[in-house]
Order: C-alpha cells, then structure tokens, then sequence
C-alpha cells in the first residue's frame, strides 16, 4: 500500500500551499503527514488526488492506510516531544532550575556586599577622612544582569507555552482529522446506503472531549451498521480513554475479523498492572470464538487452532501462553475474565498444538517424538485452563 500511496503524496505535497513549512524528512509520505499536522491541506483535495491516481478497488484502502499513518505520525511525534521539548523549546523544568540557580547567585552576591559594607564600617577612617566602597559598583551590575536574565527566561517561559499550546490544538485537530478520513472511507464506499449518522458518529471518535468520544462509542454499538466502522475502531484501540468502550463494541459486531487486533493489544499490554486493559481482550475473544461456535459447530475454536497452529504465529504464542498462564492463575482474574467454555476450548487448542510442536527423533530404527520447550509451554498451559473448569 505505501507503493501505491508514494506518488499521490508527491503529487499532494508538490502541489500544496507549503510556504512557511520546514520538512523534518524528505519521504514524501511524512511530508503528507506533516502538512496533514500543519492543517495545510483539505479532505477534498486529499480525496481528488486518490480518486485520480488509483484503482476503485483501491480507495478504501489508500484512505485506511492514510489514516492509520496520521495517527502513527501523532503518536511518534508526542513521544519525541516529551523527550525532547515541544520544537527544541526550553522545558519549564528547566526555567524553574534555572531560577533557582540565580536565586543562589543573587544571595551570594548580597552575601558579600553586606560583608565589603561591614569591612568598610569596621575599618579605620584614613587620614583624609573618606570611605573607600568595595565592589558596589560591579555587585550592581551584577544584580542587574541578574534580572534582565530572568526577564528573558520569563519571556522563553511564555513563548514556550504559547508554542505547546499551538502544538497540543493541532494534534487535537489532527486526530480529528484522522477519524474524518475513517468517516469518508465508509461514505464513499457506500455510496447506496445511507451512512450519514454512523459517518458522524465515527467523526465523534476523535473528539477532544473523552466524553463525548464514549458516548459516540456507544451510539455506534447500537447502530445496525457499527461493522461498517470496524477500521475506525481498530485504530481507536490505541487511545487508552476508549479502549474498554472500543472492545465491548468489537465484540458484538465483528466476530472473527476482530480476533486478531484483540490479540495484538494482549501483547501491548503485557505487564500485571495492564489487565485493566488485557483482561477485557481476553475476555472478548472469548466471547467471539463463543458467538461464533454457537452460529456454526466449533466455528471459532477452528480459527483460533488454524490462528495458532501457523508456524509465523510462533513468537506470539511463546508470549501468549505464558501471559495467560499467568492471568488465569490469579482466581480473581480468571473468575472475572474467563468462562468455562472458554477454558475448555483454550485446553483443547493447546493440547493439539503441544502435540505438534514435538520434535521428531529417530532413536535406532524407531522414530519418537521429544519434548521442545514451546510443546512443554503448551502442555503447562494446557493443564493450568483444564485445572480451571474443575473448578
């Protein structure tokens, strides 16, 4: 897809209003982005250029890709800001030490001026009966160094604010933006149905406000055509605020097509602090393989089987096992987030996988199958979900 996306970006980059912008990279994708940021372009112009550079087959995809890639540029660009400072600005940290720093200075200074004071008050008059003054002249040059120095940190103090506040709005419009593009996929791509309120409802998933973000949510679970809106919600799995709201609505409108982004945020959430946002995963897909065995016999426990059991799954299952281990080890975890349907398909899967991953042997003439660490992985597993519907 970024193939098919590189020429419509230079063609959308070479054609923008792009006076006044400094380009961090010279891929023309990032430029995209960036002028995207900058709010330099428009949906319309963004939708004529794909329109006019790419296959119908590929426009859903091209605007997807688009959006996802917005969100991504966002993410990456508020890490780098917190690291760094907001466009190399000094951080307010660094102002406040500052301060302190010629707050010392400044007591030092008056320190010693007290004390040239007090040596001239206790010192012999000289004979002609005048007073000598000691460093007056460079202590207040110094003070008045001192404060022009605090006027200008001020003044950095102030224009950095205003330049994180521009920042915070843009992103605020650039997530807006990226939920706008998620809208116009699903209207132009069906252009037969009548998709205004769920178009405006997915447009509400990129709100400032986290409330009305919830409540657009749960508008779109009630709305017969909350499948339309899966790609909007996959990418709104990575907004903490919305990801409980996001997966209850996964859940009841995707089936199968859901199972893997749920799996993939298991693995972003790996640590026993995150099952606030793990456990719901777990708890969906679960709930998914069920829906799905009770429309077609054993259904989603296939899936998942052929899910698991492909040899490019490896390092996740390696992750997956021991996490849910783990997790359904804890009786308050496993009681909240696990059924017992669910262990007993998790136990079934597990077993026949455990058995395939055995590694085969040949001992004299015979050949046998030996234990490998992931077969071991699985039969613990295994044995820990089957312990669990005993229960």
């Amino acid at each position: 897809m970024k193939d098919l996306l590189e020429p419509i970006a230079a063609a959308l980059v070479d054609s923008s209003n792009i006076e006044g912008v400094i380009f961090a990279k010279k891929d023309k994708i990032d430029n995209l982005m960036q002028l995207m940021f900058e709010q330099r372009i428009t949906l319309e112009t963004i939708d004529t250029a794909v329109k006019n550079n790419a296959k119908p087959d590929d426009i859903k995809k091209l605007f997807t890709f688009i959006a996802n890639n917005l969100l991504k540029y966002l993410s990456e660009r508020l890490k780098k800001s917190r690291f760094t400072g907001t466009r190399g600005a000094p951080s307010i940290q660094k102002i406040e030490e500052s301060k302190k720093k010629l707050s010392k200075s400044e007591q030092f200074l008056e320190r010693k001026r007290r004390e040239a004071l007090a040596k001239a008050d206790d010192a012999n008059a000289p004979k002609d009966g005048t007073v000598t003054k000691v460093g007056l002249k460079e202590i207040g040059k110094e003070m008045k160094e001192h404060e022009e120095m605090m006027k200008t940190l001020d003044a950095k103090r102030e224009e950095q604010q205003k330049t994180t506040e521009e920042e915070r709005q843009k992103h605020i419009a650039a997530y807006q933006f990226a939920f706008l593009l998620f809208a116009h996929t699903v209207k132009i791509t069906n252009p037969d149905t009548n998709t205004t309120e769920l178009c405006e409802l997915i447009t509400h998933i990129g709100n400032a406000e986290i409330p009305r973000r919830q409540s657009a949510l749960d508008k779109i679970a009630r709305n017969p055509q909350s499948m339309l809106a899966f790609d909007a919600l996959i990418a709104g799995l990575h907004d903490k605020n919305i990801i409980i709201q996001i997966i209850n609505v996964i859940q009841n409108v995707s089936e199968r097509k859901g199972i893997i982004p749920l799996i993939n945020l298991i693995k972003e959430y790996p640590t026993p602090n995150d099952i606030i946002f793990r456990g719901p995963s777990e708890k969906a897909i679960g709930n998914i393989v069920q829906a799905m065995n009770k429309k077609d016999k054993n259904a989603g426990t296939k899936y998942i089987y052929q899910l698991c059991s492909n040899p490019k799954f490896e390092p996740l299952l390696y992750f997956l096992a021991r996490t849910l281990i783990r997790d359904i080890n804890n009786s308050q975890y496993a009681e909240e987030y696990f059924t017992p349907d669910c262990f007993k398909w998790m136990a079934l899967i597990a077993e026949k996988i455990a058995e395939s991953k055995k590694k085969m042997v040949k001992v004299g003439f015979f050949n046998m199958t030996r234990p490998t660490e992931l077969s071991k992985l699985l039969s613990e597993f295994a044995e820990t979900a089957k312990a669990c519907t005993q229960k």
